[in-house]
């Protein structure tokens, strides 16, 4: 016969908990990808209380802390500070410090750390509801058996919600009303649904809504980057906060651009100081403009998933983020062959990363830009883009041709919305050639886009 007793082993792994910490303040951004693991989760109560600090400065939008910034949060409060006392511990910053000789540097092995405190925590917790069961079975209780049945059925329930991520799936009708407020919540004055486009003739398509992933195709070199800008400068202007994370472009060669299209000046006009006094005025004034708004350009060459992930949340946290511009999907930069991918499937996989992984869960609007095929109205490398995308559409330059058959007054370059998700799209003939599109002109020495005088190419009836 088994007895209560026979359970009496505690299962624990201090040398993993203390790896957490350790490995936490080393390398603090780790703290947003695994929101999942709480203080409850660790045994010893004197490690919880260093892993509740971070999460109470993660929280305060502190994104990077130190030994220092524990300590003194720490000594602020007497059920911390205890919880040392009771462990017999009397110097937590040499205690504190001591927890990086067994820290990770890399995030998988870290991630392994927090799988085996996540594994014993839930054995602990089940061993401990299991004996709260044995001892009600023991018991010569009144309980009924509908009421024994559902005292069981709920403590199991509760304490698998405990560990489940994303454990909350509620009725519709428990939060229909929320939800709806919330869609309320989303329109604009104009009756717009979402943050809208600079141009008017692109927001009867589309806006940049939170959790949806709108991409730009587009050719080499056709001004795809200087469409992305032109949003990001209508939308700063707006109030809306923005984010740019650049795949080629560094802050000095960005810059000037993103001046130009302010001052009216041209990028060489900024890059070589070939102005006058009248113009340096306008450039500081830009300047002193961009400080009072809420917006970041950060250029990596080697933008990954993670690297991308960690910086958004940062973001967010410190700053609020409504809108992220990637500026662009692509792998010529990826090692395709030590990650086991082909270059379609990465593409896929990136794609879908913007728009469940960052619009989705962080809720914000994202764009991005993606490479078109030379001769083809159509991505390149990967039609999985198009799977998880919310509206794709197409930047093209026109040629002298097009001009000529259009005529000037509906501009020099157009856009074709090829996919779109949340509105209508553009019509194309059997050959895939497209039969309506919105003009622009763009200016790319200015690094301007506008619409054009004629905002929309429209099917030509033979009537």
């Amino acid at each position: 016969m088994i007895k209560i007793s026979d359970y009496s082993t505690q299962v624990h792994d201090e040398t993993a908990e203390l790896g957490v910490i350790g490995t936490l303040l080393l390398n603090n951004d780790y703290m947003l990808k695994t929101t999942y693991l709480k203080p409850k989760h660790f045994y010893f109560s004197e490690i919880a209380s260093i892993y509740k600090c971070m999460e109470d400065l993660i929280s305060q939008g502190v994104i990077e802390f130190d030994t220092l910034s524990i300590i003194n949060i720490i000594n602020s409060n007497e059920g911390l500070k205890g919880n040392f006392t009771k462990a017999n511990i009397k110097n937590i910053e040499e205690y504190i410090e001591d927890c990086k000789l067994v820290a990770r540097n890399d995030f998988k092995e870290y991630q392994m750390l927090t799988e085996r405190v996540m594994i014993l925590a839930f054995k602990r917790d089940t061993k401990d509801k299991l004996l709260a069961i044995v001892r009600e079975c023991t018991k010569d209780s009144s309980k009924t058996l509908n009421e024994f049945n559902f005292y069981i059925q709920n403590t199991i329930t509760n304490l698998a919600n405990d560990y489940m991520f994303g454990n909350d799936t509620p009725l519709l009708a428990d939060t229909i009303d929320k939800v709806w407020k919330n869609i309320i919540g989303q329109r604009n004055a104009n009756g717009i649904v979402g943050i809208p486009s600079k141009y008017s003739s692109v927001s009867q398509y589309f806006t940049y809504r939170k959790g949806e992933l709108v991409v730009i195709g587009g050719r080499a070199k056709s001004g795809k980057s200087i469409y992305l800008s032109n949003e990001a400068y209508y939308q700063l202007k707006n109030g809306v906060k923005v984010a740019i994370f650049d795949t080629e472009l560094d802050d000095e060669i960005w810059l000037p651009r993103f001046l130009a299209e302010i001052t009216g000046l041209t990028v060489n006009q900024i890059e070589s100081g070939n102005y006058s006094v009248e113009d340096e005025k306008k450039i500081t004034q830009a300047r002193e403009w961009v400080k009072n708004g809420t917006l970041i350009h950060k250029y990596d060459s080697e933008w990954d998933m993670n690297k991308i992930y960690i910086r958004a949340k940062q973001i967010k946290i410190q700053h609020g983020l409504d809108v992220l511009i990637y500026d662009y999907i692509k792998a010529d930069d990826v090692d395709l062959t030590s990650i086991g991918m082909a270059e379609h499937a990465y593409l896929g996989k990136i794609t879908s990363f913007l728009k469940n992984k960052i619009a989705g869960e962080m809720k914000i609007a994202v764009i991005t830009a993606a490479q078109m095929n030379d001769n083809e109205m159509r991505l390149a490398n990967s039609r999985k883009i198009q799977c998880f995308a919310s509206t794709i559409a197409y930047w093209m330059e026109k040629d002298s041709d097009m001009i000529a058959k259009d005529g000037k007054e509906q501009g020099n370059n157009y856009l074709y919305i090829d996919y779109n998700r949340n509105g209508h799209k553009h019509k194309s003939d059997s050959k895939k050639n497209p039969v309506t599109y919105l003009n622009f002109v763009m200016d790319g020495d200015r690094s301007t886009i506008n619409m054009a005088k004629v905002p929309e190419h429209k099917e030509e009836s033979p009537f």
